[in-house]
Parts: structure tokens; sequence; C-alpha cells
């Protein structure tokens, strides 16, 4: 078996990126949940979703790896 180490925790989510953010929206009742903007819906029975907004992977993981998570 191979020893993993959790360094931190963040948090990437529809109601904010970060703790403060994050936990601001929660306390505020901010639901993010709404139309989703990122692709085409129309062939797809729902509309909404809980989008992630503001984040780019690639500011925090390289190229390759980002194109493993797809």
């Amino acid at each position: 078996m191979r020893r993993i180490a959790v360094t931190g925790i963040g948090l990437i989510t529809s109601i904010g990126n970060g703790r403060e953010s994050f936990w601001h929206n929660l306390i505020a009742g901010v639901h993010g949940i709404g139309p989703v903007q990122m692709f085409d819906t129309s062939q797809h029975r729902t509309h909404l979703g809980g989008e992630v907004k503001e984040f780019r992977a690639g500011d925090y993981i390289s190229t390759l790896d980002t194109a493993s998570l797809a």
C-alpha cells in the first residue's frame, strides 16, 4: 500500500472558489444553481446546473495533467 499526505484542502464550487467566498455565499443562502452556459443544453432534459465559474485548472496544474482529467 502506498502512503499519501494531504497537505491542504481547497473548495471549488458553484457558490465560490476558496474557503472564504464559499462560506460567505453559503451563509448568505446563495444556491449556485442556474441555466447552464458552458455548453448547449438543447439536446438534454435539463438546462440547469451548478457550474463552477471563474476557475481555470491550468492555473493550478500542468497542461499535461489537465488533459488527463478530460
